[in-house]
């Protein structure tokens, strides 16, 4: 597995491979290429390609507020490769990225649908703190995660 940090000139690559593999894309998904380089011209934004043989098989990203409290924005495997590890080994790096960085928990948000990343992170040890209705007005439901580093 190889990572390579991703910049806007990757856009149109982490909005195509979404498009293929992500589960349970929220009404609000990040479909425009405006809305995606609003999120890569965040200095705190971070995302990473995830490769093996140079093939890419998904991608993460993660950002930062003021309050140095870190979201984890995305992380998507191609579904050929889930079950095999890959996420587990991505979000391990994701951790101690954050934590070199000083922070002390990753905050997110999942579908209540998407059963198979809620498995997943809560194996990560990821804790629900909160589930909200019609998120944005445009009937997407949410469940709030928060994990402690």
């Amino acid at each position: 597995m190889q990572l390579r940090k991703f910049t806007q000139g990757d856009i149109q690559t982490v909005r195509l491979f979404d498009k293929k593999h992500a589960p349970h894309p929220p009404k609000y998904h990040i479909d425009t290429t405006n809305e995606l380089t609003s999120f890569f011209n965040k200095k705190s934004f971070v995302c990473y390609g995830l490769y093996h043989d140079r093939v890419m098989v998904g991608h993460v990203s993660y950002w930062k507020d003021t309050k140095n409290i870190y979201y984890l924005n995305a992380l998507v495997i191609h579904t050929q490769h889930r079950k095999k590890g890959l996420a587990s080994n991505v979000f391990n790096k994701i951790k101690e990225e954050i934590k070199e960085k000083g922070g002390k928990e990753i905050f997110l948000t999942v579908s209540p649908l998407n059963k198979d990343a809620i498995s997943f992170y809560e194996k990560q040890g990821f804790k629900v703190y909160n589930s909200k209705t019609d998120v944005y007005s445009l009937g997407s439901d949410r469940l709030y995660m928060k994990f402690t580093l």
